[in-house]
């Protein structure tokens, strides 16, 4: 095996593993929806409506199910359906940023986030 297979492999790995880690999050994240005093520290925004919430719930977890299903099954439209679903989840960030978000380190926060999303 070569390195690069190698490499490739692992950052295969990495995305599995990070995509998992987004539905689990989502999951949580729908749960906070359906149960509003969870028995763990909240994840969500409470300056987001339910609705945001939602919305951002929903995304996250389709983009780690397209991910997910489409790297095991081998679609080949995995990147371009990721694409736009990323894509989805920029302009929810600039809309939170801008109009939702007051912390000070907010466009910043989003800058890392774009930085995310292309890597």
């Amino acid at each position: 095996m070569t390195a690069v297979s190698l490499l490739t492999r692992w950052i295969a790995n990495i995305l599995v593993l990070v995509h998992a880690g987004l539905l689990l999050w989502a999951g949580i994240g729908f749960l906070e929806l359906v149960f509003p005093d969870p028995p763990w520290d909240r994840l969500s925004n409470p300056l987001f409506s339910e609705s945001m919430l939602l919305w951002q719930w929903f995304i996250i977890s389709i983009s780690a199910l397209v991910f997910l299903i489409g790297y095991y099954k081998r679609w080949a439209w995995t990147p371009v359906l990721l694409a736009g679903i990323y894509a989805l989840m920029a302009f929810t960030c600039t809309y939170q940023t801008f109009f939702i978000l007051e912390h000070e380190s907010r466009f910043t926060e989003m800058i890392i986030e774009f930085i995310e999303y292309a890597v």
